[in-house]
């Protein structure tokens, strides 16, 4: 999400009095970016299966109601995200930062409040991807207008 994406969901965020929850889906792909070496299993690969198992556990759960989601998550996905939290610090401090797994395990760690914000209400959904889906075409419209301003104002 840029700058400006940010600060227009940040500002509807403040505006709305809403919880922000996490970029989850952010955190996937940057595990899965940092995974270069095939056929070898490596912490990114771990992270993923811990990321793939949340996802796993919301598709099974979409059309139920919140508060059945809630206890859904509260049973099976809070020890997982304690599994992943428990490997995360562990990663974080044998890692280094520059590489491409310590910028993810850097960011997973800097977002983790927000990242596990959602099982603790069942009306949340497990990433932002809808809100970024939303915001997309002012953004898009907001680049083209600054890469070539005669077109629209002439």
């Amino acid at each position: 999400m840029n700058n400006f994406s940010l600060h227009m969901y940040s500002s509807f965020i403040l505006r709305l009095s809403l919880s922000q929850v996490g970029p989850t889906q952010d955190a996937n792909s940057l595990t899965r970016k940092s995974c270069k070496k095939k056929g070898k299993v490596g912490k990114a690969d771990q992270a993923i299966a811990y990321i793939q198992k949340l996802y796993a556990i919301e598709q099974h759960i979409k059309d139920d109601p919140p508060d059945k989601r809630y206890d859904y998550r509260q049973t099976h996905a809070k020890p997982i995200l304690e599994k992943l939290n428990a490997w995360m610090e562990k990663s974080v401090l044998t890692v280094p930062p520059k590489t491409a797994i310590g910028k993810a395990l850097v960011y997973l760690t800097n977002q983790w409040h927000r990242l596990v914000l959602y099982i603790d209400d069942g009306r949340y959904p497990i990433d932002n991807n809808p809100a970024e889906r939303a915001i997309r075409p002012f953004t898009i419209g907001r680049k083209n207008v600054s890469a070539n301003p005669t077109t629209y104002y002439p």
